[in-house]
């Protein structure tokens, strides 16, 4: 399969040209959505947006409407990922990359270019960590009600804030509040990430801590995860893919790596369907991927384009059928009521 620079595709192919070209009335940086049927009544627009600096397309009220050019095609041709890109290959004139993919690195070491260096925080991340307690009896009681025992809490290190103030004045005593900030741990009115999300999964790389989820157990909170402010370095659960397992699964929330985990099947978890960076592309290799997002409109359309960007990058992916509406954990739980 021909390669292209994908990056080189997106900048010589304008989304607003292309769209035009389509025969879509673009006026004023907007046009009708593909899914006008979606809007309500009163909106007589019924539009999508572009942004020109970074060439990409959103719709304020279909959540599945938006991104690159190349989406934009894929949409408005219902064509699969890969004809998207060779189109606007063509029509840029760029010619597929010589050689293939089988000299890319393959060590996961090597495998991620860090837009931040996630040594800048160690310091923090580790005492951060060390100064989380294990889940409190009512924490406990909720994960086992998901399926989850308290041997996958110990090997995933799942943590809990019992004593919030006394946290953050020991933050701030060890560390310079700007620093805090920065680190995502906490805003400039100090107040916490995990403010209403006190179970804290944790993110590690080499066993060490380099970034956080908070979690609510409370099932009427929204949102129900909150990560801190900075880029996610790595996939959760990273580490599995040192000892490069046959499979792996990709799940959109960290509680379903956690169901999956618990019956012994290597998974990673990203934050929320568009969660996956292609900067992470490499550390799958060899490796065959079962993609595992909700079951849900959006959760089925987004595993579809990553199984193609994958495939793409000549990695044996494929997406898993699960019910309407359901996601790993929620499917498992079921299917554990009927084995009972």
């Amino acid at each position: 399969m021909p390669k292209f620079d994908l990056n080189q595709i997106k900048a010589k192919n304008s989304i607003i040209e292309v769209a035009r070209e389509f025969g879509y009335n673009v006026d004023n940086y907007r046009m009708r959505c593909f899914q006008y049927k979606n809007h309500s009544k009163t909106d007589s627009d019924a539009s999508l947006f572009f942004n020109i600096e970074k060439n990409s397309f959103w719709c304020p009220v279909c959540r599945d409407v938006r991104g690159d050019v190349i989406k934009f095609v894929m949409i408005s041709r219902d064509i699969n990922f890969y004809s998207a890109v060779t189109f606007l290959a063509d029509r840029a004139g760029i010619n597929p990359e010589d050689g293939d993919s089988s000299g890319k690195k393959r060590n996961i070491e090597q495998a991620i270019n860090f837009s931040a260096d996630p040594k800048e925080f160690a310091d923090v991340d580790q005492f951060f960590f060390d100064n989380c307690s294990e889940p409190t009896e009512d924490a406990k009681k909720w994960l086992k009600s998901k399926g989850i025992s308290q041997e996958t809490i110990d090997s995933l290190s799942i943590r809990y804030v019992r004593r919030q103030r006394e946290l953050i004045e020991a933050l701030l005593t060890n560390f310079p509040k700007e620093k805090l900030i920065k680190s995502g741990l906490i805003n400039d009115k100090e107040l916490p990430f995990w403010r209403r999300h006190k179970l804290i999964w944790t993110f590690f790389f080499d066993q060490k801590p380099i970034y956080f989820q908070g979690y609510s157990i409370n099932s009427l909170a929204r949102p129900r995860e909150m990560c801190i402010a900075r880029q996610i370095p790595y996939p959760f659960n990273v580490d599995i893919l040192k000892a490069r397992p046959k499979t792996v699964f990709v799940c959109s929330n960290i509680l379903d790596v956690a169901t999956l985990e618990e019956r012994g099947i290597p998974a990673i978890g990203v934050s929320g369907v568009n969660g996956f960076k292609n900067s992470w592309i490499n550390l799958l290799y060899g490796i065959q991927v079962k993609i595992a997002f909700r079951a849900d409109v959006t959760g089925q359309a987004k595993a579809v384009e990553l199984v193609q960007r994958l495939r793409y990058n000549q990695i044996d992916a494929e997406k898993i059928y699960l019910p309407n509406n359901y996601d790993v954990t929620g499917f498992f739980g079921t299917l554990n009521q009927f084995q009972l």
